[in-house]
């Protein structure tokens, strides 16, 4: 298994399990706050939905990140023909 594909794994697992804290934070600081204020079972339904949207709001951000690709190492930089504002010959 080469590097990059246990660095995938190591996201994706990472994402489970941050998933399942948020999940499990919520909720049950929702029960806590249901037993005090004698709401049950609204504020842990209210953490179900939340630790749902920080769960799956950590994975959009996961999908968005960008992903480093390799560069060609070729010691300068490349410059396309059409590009004129790159000419040498400095003429307006």
């Amino acid at each position: 298994m080469s590097p990059d594909q246990l660095k995938v794994f190591g996201r994706v697992g990472g994402l489970g399990l941050e998933m399942a804290a948020y999940l499990l934070i919520f909720v049950k600081g929702g029960e806590w706050l249901d037993g005090r204020f004698e709401t049950a079972p609204v504020l842990e339904r209210v953490g179900v939905g939340l630790g749902l949207f920080a769960g799956f709001y950590a994975l959009w951000k996961l999908a968005r990140s960008p992903t480093k690709q390799p560069t060609p190492d070729h010691g300068q930089e490349e410059v396309s023909a059409g590009d004129p504002s790159r000419r040498d010959d400095h003429t307006p």
